[in-house]
């Protein structure tokens, strides 16, 4: 069957038109859908989402090459590996996420997103550390820095495999490193609550209160101790003072009051002392009493 010239003509401009849209379908399926010009933080909160985690990994890297102290890119980065047992780059990624937090402004005020960070760490050591070679090096760290954070992520690993006894010792070591860290005391209280370990829980949960007496669940947990929350609970020098100056009270000077008020007349005067009474003269001799007549 023989083509007309132009037959072959129209068919030579499809096949080059379809090349664009092919090969733009094949970097969309390998993208997840990636929308061009889409920025890549968002295009990987849109994926994670969907629970594509293997392209949402890939957008979140392109997130950190664009700025690499973006720690919500290396923490979301960290979850999508988890979600794929990649184990090992998670907990790379969860700890770049708490490096980058330290050295921007954003990140050193953002306390609940640490918590966030610490928190997904401390599940993926529990889960995926079979031979404990990163609880290990986590004890190490802490043991190095004595610091009640680095206490507190063992605590967390150690709570998450189960092992109560550790997990109570780690805490209890943070909480004594830093008595003013609400979010160790907290859940340090309520660990020591779930496991039955009742005074202890209240002495925890006391000074988590004294630190914050606005959180729900700590003045739950106190409730159902026995124990009612209130001033009771604080320090003397933590209850609201009279606004009375300390030491001894100075003297008051009435005669700057009075003059201050325009009763002194404006200028200070002293009355002269009461004079003695003059003596009796000679030639008025003194009276003297007499005897009633008859």
């Amino acid at each position: 069957m023989a083509f007309s010239y132009m037959e072959v003509a129209v068919s030579a401009l499809l096949r080059r038109s379809m090349v664009p849209v092919v090969l733009l379908a094949s970097l969309s399926g390998c993208a997840g859908m990636f929308t061009p010009h889409e920025d890549p933080k968002v295009a990987g909160m849109r994926l994670y989402r969907q629970q594509d985690y293997t392209d949402a990994a890939g957008s979140f890297r392109n997130a950190i090459r664009t700025d690499p102290r973006d720690y919500q890119s290396h923490y979301y980065l960290a979850v999508c590996c988890d979600a794929e047992h990649r184990y090992e780059e998670a907990i790379a990624a969860y700890r770049e996420a708490l490096d980058v937090m330290k050295v921007t402004y954003a990140g050193q005020e953002d306390h609940d997103f640490r918590l966030k960070i610490l928190d997904g760490l401390a599940i993926t050591v529990a889960k995926s550390d079979a031979h404990d070679q990163e609880l290990d090096m986590f004890e190490k760290q802490a043991h190095r820095s004595d610091k009640a954070e680095d206490y507190y992520l063992v605590a967390k690993i150690y709570r998450y495999r189960g092992d109560g006894d550790m997990a109570l010792d780690n805490y209890n070591h943070a909480a004594l490193l830093d008595n003013k860290e609400f979010a160790i005391l907290k859940e340090y209280g309520l660990y020591l609550q779930q496991v039955g370990q009742e005074k202890r829980a209240v002495m925890a949960l006391s000074q988590a209160y004294r630190v914050n007496d606005k959180d729900e669940q700590v003045n739950s947990a106190l409730t159902q101790l026995g124990i009612v929350p209130g001033p009771s609970l604080k320090e003397q020098s933590e209850l609201a003072q009279p606004q009375i100056p300390k030491g001894p009270i100075p003297p008051v000077d009435f005669h700057k009051i009075t003059n201050s008020l325009g009763f002194g007349g404006g200028s200070k005067t002293t009355a002269p002392p009461p004079s003695a009474a003059p003596p009796p003269s000679a030639e008025q001799p003194a009276s003297t009493i007499q005897a009633p007549r008859d």
